[in-house]
């Protein structure tokens, strides 16, 4: 997982599972199971794809999408169905202070978001409905907020000395990770519903540090929320778990690093073998299952037909993007290069991520690619810089970074594109 852009390196790692639904809040529980039903099946006969079957894919339309910006760098940390981005832009704000602002970019505007007197903020989730979480520092004490409509609500814990709101879910729910005066406990996480917030770290214990993971924990929309947890002060592994509803189930004991959770409690990532390697697995009510990896495997992305995209290494110590589909493993390949990897999968199977060009004898560059049923399309097949491609919708939005390589600053860019089927 790439580390984040220089400039914003205080900010969470990109998402990297398929992101969520269309329901309204009110009703969601309700129609869920139909939602997705729908959901699955509209989108398949839009692309021109059956649910199952081996058809052909079509060759794939690719338009950019304008994510301006006054200054750079720009992060996207998020983007919804409707294509409302979310992340970090360095501008001056209205109240005439420059630096890094929550920013949200809707139909080609850019809006920064902050509270009055805020001295810096960062966006890190949007859900369906358009609202935004993310945290802001004002009075030199970071809280998380949640910003609806024009309203921007603080979300920090009673006693909490720095919090950040780090998934939303279309029930409005929003996961908060925190720290309070006596840090000596750790971090820990708390549920936000209705303007209550629901302690879910268990006591003597605190969430394990995200490491290369997407984020430190994840929230659905039937509110369940996977993390590592471990004793405070310890730096073991821990223990990954699923928490719902007050009660927790056990993912796995053994070392894991998580990576996303779906809509149907299906949870992916990594575990650490006994060589110090990376085992790519999955788990979904109860049952864990190791995935075939080469010499090392990591899931990044699952979608809610149970498929998992990621990266694997092969035998020739190369790495190259992976699906796994029922357990079984497809080697993607590359855009010509040595190395590729893929870090987000639709509910039509596409998979988006990065690859070189070129051959493996003479790599050229770094490209976002989108694939599907077999076929990649570059979506900068005329570029001859590094961009890379972290984040899929069911709607065919594609979000990424461009970097720029310049002594003596590295300097990264927001980018989308919109994919379709002709």
């Amino acid at each position: 997982m790439p580390a984040p852009p220089p400039g914003l390196s205080g900010l969470p790692l990109w998402k990297g599972t398929v992101r969520r639904r269309a329901a309204l809040p009110e009703v969601v529980m309700s129609l869920s199971l139909v939602r997705r039903s729908l959901l699955l099946t509209a989108c398949a006969t839009a692309a021109g794809l059956a649910l199952s079957g081996t058809a052909v894919a079509a060759p794939l339309q690719v338009e950019p999408v304008d994510l301006p910006a006054p200054r750079v760098p720009t992060y996207a940390a998020d983007v919804n169905a409707a294509g409302i981005v979310v992340g970090a832009a360095y501008a001056t704000n209205d109240e005439g202070r420059s630096g890094a602002w929550a920013a949200r970019w809707q139909n080609g505007a850019l809006t920064l978001l902050y509270p009055p007197g805020a001295m810096e903020s960062r966006a890190t989730s949007v859900n369906l409905i358009g609202d935004i979480g993310g945290s802001a520092m004002v009075d030199n004490t970071t809280r998380g907020f949640v910003r609806r409509g024009e309203t921007l609500v603080t979300v920090h814990p009673p006693g909490a000395v720095r919090s950040t709101v780090i998934d939303l879910n279309e029930r409005r729910d929003a996961l908060v990770s925190w720290v309070d005066s006596d840090q000596a406990t750790g971090t820990r996480l708390s549920l936000w519903r209705n303007g209550t917030f629901t302690e879910i770290t268990p006591p003597g214990e605190e969430v394990a540090p995200a490491l290369d993971a997407n984020q430190v924990a994840y929230l659905n929309t039937v509110g369940q929320v996977a993390a590592v947890f471990r004793p405070v002060g310890s730096t073991g592994p821990g223990e990954a778990r699923l928490w719902q509803a007050g009660r927790f189930t056990t993912i796995t004991r053994t070392p894991a690093r998580l990576q996303a959770l779906s809509e149907l409690g299906h949870v992916v990532g990594s575990l650490t073998g006994q060589t110090g390697n990376f085992i790519a697995f999955s788990w979904q009510r109860g049952r864990l299952t190791r995935l075939p990896s080469g010499t090392s495997g990591v899931g990044y992305a699952v979608n809610e037909r149970g498929q998992v995209a990621g990266e694997i290494t092969t035998a020739d110590n190369v790495i190259h993007a992976a699906l796994w589909t029922g357990g079984r493993l497809t080697d993607l390949g590359t855009l010509g290069g040595q190395y590729s990897t893929a870090r987000a999968i639709d509910n039509l199977g596409r998979v988006a991520g990065t690859s070189q060009t070129g051959t493996p004898a003479q790599p050229g560059y770094v490209h976002p690619f989108v694939w599907q049923q077999g076929t990649f399309t570059d979506l900068t097949p005329d570029e001859v810089r590094r961009t890379e491609a972290h984040l899929l919708t069911d709607t065919g939005f594609v979000v990424g970074s461009r970097i720029t390589f310049s002594k003596p600053v590295t300097v990264s860019v927001a980018v989308a594109w919109r994919v379709s089927t002709p």
